[in-house]
């Protein structure tokens, strides 16, 4: 049964995404997380920054390391299949629309319409990952919780390192990556010494 769920739900995240994986973060966050409980937010976070360093698209990545992480090898079949259906599906029929109905006005007005739609769901995904990034609960007390400025400093210093110097993402994501493999590292050390 929990392979149905699994598949439903991830078909509904590939329906409902427009825009590319990072706008379906929303809605795996909704699904996975909140309604069925499949995973706790820190899990999700964590999965989605491994399916960020992995090749393909995000969404799809995301699915195979949940069911992977629920069910096993069957899990991430099932999850995949479900996320990428809907899009191949709407895709053939799109495509074959597009192609008998190309350089029509109302085609392309609706096309530039979803673009603000885009933008906020990337936005919203953006929040949903970045804001819980930045509490200390994993070294304090769930009743002391506190503003976290590592994850805000490696953050701000790395966009600052991309628009100065063009450095590639992949090298900022690899350095962040050891940056706070060390200073994590490091901190739950110096507080258990102190």
């Amino acid at each position: 049964m929990i392979y149905l769920q699994l598949f439903l739900n991830f078909f509904k995240v590939g329906l409902f995404t427009f825009g590319g994986g990072y706008s379906a973060m929303p809605l795996i966050k909704e699904y996975i997380a909140e309604q069925n409980g499949w995973l706790t937010l820190q899990e999700l976070s964590d999965i989605i920054v491994i399916s960020e360093m992995t090749p393909g698209p995000i969404a799809v990545n995301v699915a195979a390391f949940t069911g992977m992480r629920l069910l096993g090898f069957g899990g991430a079949v099932i999850c995949t299949l479900g996320c990428i259906m809907p899009s191949v599906v709407i895709c053939l029929v799109l495509a074959l629309i597009y192609k008998k109905f190309k350089g029509m006005k109302a085609l392309d007005g609706f096309m530039w319409g979803l673009r603000p739609c885009v933008i906020a769901l990337i936005a919203a995904a953006a929040a949903s990952i970045f804001l819980p990034a930045l509490a200390l609960s994993g070294f304090l007390p769930k009743s002391d919780v506190r503003l976290d400025v590592f994850p805000l400093i490696l953050f701000s210093l790395s966009i600052f390192v991309i628009i100065k110097w063009k450095v590639k993402p992949v090298y900022i994501m690899l350095a962040a990556g050891a940056a706070g493999a060390g200073f994590y590292w490091l901190m739950p050390l110096l507080i258990h010494n102190a």
